[in-house]
């Protein structure tokens, strides 16, 4: 499980040098505009970590987005099942911020992975924004090699981010200068067309807030 305290401070480190960025035009700092966490803290809610959720609109309003892959349970998050029922409480997933985006992973079919049991993927038509593929992802080793069979939210959500630092590297110069004018504005605008531009699946339409990434769409939709 996460531990809160080394969140925060990653996340707090993150937000000291983007605002060192925005108050010296450039010179120093880091233009960071997405920040991933592939991890999270089960049996969990807001309210028993405030400065977790409010770290995410003190990082939006600096201009970031934050995407996080949940916990791989193959289980509605914030609903309770099972026997006797247990809530499946998952932070981030639970914070109200709109400078967070929750992804989830589907298999080749866009069905929810399911490997039996508990362990799979996660959904929530109101904590879960998008799908992204992770399932049987070829990823790289250590030793030089590749491994073909890595499932999991961990792999669906850096594909997300990674799809919003590619729509920076389209947008055109007057979307650019309007982001660094108005950060929390502007980041919001690439929330929008991330989203808008997802593709409908129907075996999800019911399960999570929006469809699958689109990357070529988003970049389009932001060019």
């Amino acid at each position: 499980a996460s531990n809160p305290t080394s969140v925060i401070a990653g996340y707090q480190y993150i937000r000291t040098v983007r605002q060192q960025y925005n108050s010296t035009g450039g010179t120093s700092g880091a233009f960071v505009v997405v920040t991933n966490l592939s991890q999270s803290l089960v049996n969990a809610v807001p309210s028993d970590h405030p400065d977790w959720c409010s770290i995410y609109d003190a990082l939006g309003s600096e201009g970031v987005l934050n995407v996080n892959g949940p916990k791989n349970w193959h289980r509605e998050i914030g609903v309770s099942s099972g026997f006797p029922p247990s809530p499946f409480n998952d932070l981030p997933a639970l914070c109200n911020s709109e400078y967070l985006l929750v992804v989830t992973n589907p298999d080749s079919g866009d069905q929810l992975v399911d490997q039996g049991g508990a362990h799979g993927a996660p959904w929530s038509h109101t904590h879960v924004d998008l799908s992204a593929p992770g399932h049987l992802v070829m990823s790289t080793e250590p030793g030089g090699t590749y491994d073909d069979e890595q499932t999991g939210t961990s792999f669906a959500a850096p594909a997300v981010s990674g799809a919003i630092a590619l729509m920076f590297s389209a947008a055109c110069d007057n979307f650019i200068q309007e982001y660094k004018t108005n950060p929390s504005s502007s980041i919001l605008y690439i929330k929008e067309k991330l989203l808008d531009n997802t593709d409908p699946v129907g075996g999800l339409i019911s399960l999570i807030g929006h469809g699958r990434l689109n990357i070529h769409r988003a970049l389009t939709a932001i060019t």
